[in-house]
């Protein structure tokens, strides 16, 4: 939230988790979940919205994915 100054909101605190729990996914296992399948698991969010929250995600922290293992 930091880098990408944008305030956590009850508006937008679910986007933000959700992208934030892909990408661990997709940095931390080996075999990490493609996006339609959170897709199915929060059929609030379409495949393309996903996609789409992903882009503008990693575009706001600069493509920085280091996340700390403690």
């Amino acid at each position: 939230m930091e880098e990408a100054q944008v305030p956590l909101l009850a508006s937008n605190w679910r986007p933000i988790v959700l992208c934030g729990l892909l990408l661990a996914s997709k940095v931390w296992q080996d075999l990490s979940s493609w996006n339609v399948e959170f897709s199915t698991i929060f059929p609030q969010f379409t495949l393309v919205n996903i996609n789409r929250l992903e882009r503008t995600f990693l575009h706001h922290i600069h493509w920085d994915l280091y996340i700390s293992g403690r």
